[in-house]
């Protein structure tokens, strides 16, 4: 089995990732690439591949990235395709009709309507819309996926109406994972 996690706003050694995720995931499979922005092309840590792209400056550069990300995530052939970040939303359908015995599970750590309907980012007068449309594209496109995973029972709820494949993984960083990084 090959499994290969995808990430556009993360480290691929971002504790969650790395170390809670990939490692955990390392008992099943041996064979397991994290693909996101990274100063590297290519490296193996801990006997998991990773395949850097650049860093994106801002979160525009998030979406300039995906290509590059999906690009890369058709090379790997992978069985198993996870990942977390909602601009990947869009683009996973393009691997599931590529390579469709793959399966695609996406991470949903956050409400993300909530996000948006509460971000200064997003005008006020195209806010509400702007929730609504995501709120509604990312339930229809969360149906063809395979699996979902949430990090709370809230965002769990909303997803149940559309799959039965929903489960909570609650998302906490292991404090051993990260500790040396806080003591420096």
């Amino acid at each position: 089995m090959k499994i290969c996690i995808l990430t556009t706003g993360h480290s691929p050694f971002d504790s969650r990732i790395f170390y809670k995720q990939a490692n955990s995931l390392k008992k099943i499979c041996d064979d397991i690439t994290i693909i996101g922005p990274y100063d590297k092309e290519f490296e193996i840590v801990s006997g998991i591949k990773i395949k850097g792209i650049p860093k994106p400056k801002d979160l525009k550069g998030r979406f300039f990235i995906l290509d590059l990300i999906i690009e890369k995530a058709i090379e790997e052939r992978a069985d198993i395709y996870h990942f977390h970040d909602f601009e990947i939303i869009y683009r996973a359908l393009q691997i599931k009709r590529k390579l469709p015995n793959s399966k695609i599970i996406y991470d949903v750590h956050e409400h993300y309507p909530d996000m948006v309907r509460m971000s200064k980012k997003v005008p006020k007068p195209i806010r509400a819309l702007t929730t609504l449309m995501v709120d509604k594209s990312e339930l229809f496109i969360s149906k063809k996926f395979d699996f979902i995973i949430t990090a709370d029972e809230a965002v769990k709820d909303r997803f149940n109406s559309i799959s039965k494949n929903v489960e909570v993984i609650h998302n906490y960083t292991q404090f051993n994972a990260i500790k040396n990084d806080l003591i420096k």
